[in-house]
């Protein structure tokens, strides 16, 4: 921002903890090099807050937010209108300030498929995947790939309710087969193996699925192309991918996921398209800073 005054949109990132996210980096670069008169900002808030941080969007005019962990659901019941596949997910991350009235969206999904495809353009949509996890982004990331033509989910959660609830989901909007399985069920070494896609969403590393790749080959594993991509970013190589990496697959974090659904956000945001060279410019600079 080369100048801020009166006239400038201020936009937050809302979420608990908040303060490592690269989101403004991103953002920032990109009202520079369209010189919008924008600035954003992170805003830690807690659970108690939660309500009083959506009101105080509208009280203090805020221009837009994005929603991270642990808040994707929790702010619904407190906007005016949510997109029809937000509502599905009882996902949103990206609140736009229209005039007054709070309207939710998820881009979380299209945010995953673009990094799938960059970090792996040889993905082979029609291969089974597996979802650890069940929360907003699970919901958000399975519901896309499904859309692509993912055609048979293996979902682990340790909430079988939560699971039940992305497994209905699933079946009630596209014709495919879906299991669920607990972290703690034996075999989960096998769901592993005869997936291509490992899709890791939990917020920290689970001891009984870490134990499940060490398990996947007794011995020194060859390389094969099944994917993992874990949606934290920071670490930028967590435990679960160290060891998924052992077992012999390809592991990715999530900040590739993270600068695609900014992309979309930004444009939600501006309604103008995305400078993406530059933005990716800053955010590599950012990421390279941090590691």
């Amino acid at each position: 921002m080369s100048s801020i005054n009166a006239e400038t949109n201020l936009y937050l990132v809302l979420g608990n903890p908040v303060r490592h996210s690269l989101s403004p980096v991103i953002h920032n670069a990109g009202f520079e090099a369209l010189k919008v008169n924008s600035l954003y900002l992170a805003s830690e808030v807690s659970e108690e807050q939660i309500a009083e941080a959506i009101e105080g969007l509208k009280v203090l005019g805020i221009a837009g937010a994005n929603i991270t962990s642990p808040f994707k659901e929790a702010v619904i019941p407190y906007l005016d209108s949510i997109t029809d596949v937000a509502e599905m997910l009882r996902s949103v991350n990206t609140i736009v300030n229209s005039n007054g009235r709070l309207v939710g969206y998820s881009t979380d999904g299209a945010g995953f498929i673009s990094a799938l495809e960059h970090l792996a353009p040889d993905y082979d949509f029609n291969s089974p995947a597996t979802i650890v996890g069940a929360g907003g982004a699970a919901r958000a990331v399975a519901y896309a790939l499904a859309e692509k033509g993912v055609e048979e989910f293996n979902l682990i959660n340790r909430s079988r309710a939560r699971a039940d609830l992305l497994h209905k989901l699933l079946i009630d909007n596209f014709s495919l087969e879906c299991s669920v399985h607990s972290l703690e069920s034996p075999g989960l070494d096998s769901l592993i193996n005869k997936s291509s896609l490992i899709v890791y969403t939990l917020p920290t590393d689970s001891l009984e699925f870490i134990s499940a790749l060490q398990n996947r080959y007794p011995q020194k594993a060859p390389a094969d192309r099944t994917i993992m991509i874990d949606l934290r970013y920071s670490p930028s190589v967590t435990e679960v991918m160290k060891q998924f990496i052992k077992a012999g697959g390809r592991a990715f974090n999530g900040s590739e996921m993270l600068f695609g659904q900014a992309l979309y956000a930004f444009e939600l945001f501006t309604g103008l398209s995305a400078p993406v060279e530059a933005m990716r410019q800053a955010y590599n600079k950012a990421l390279e800073k941090g590691d």
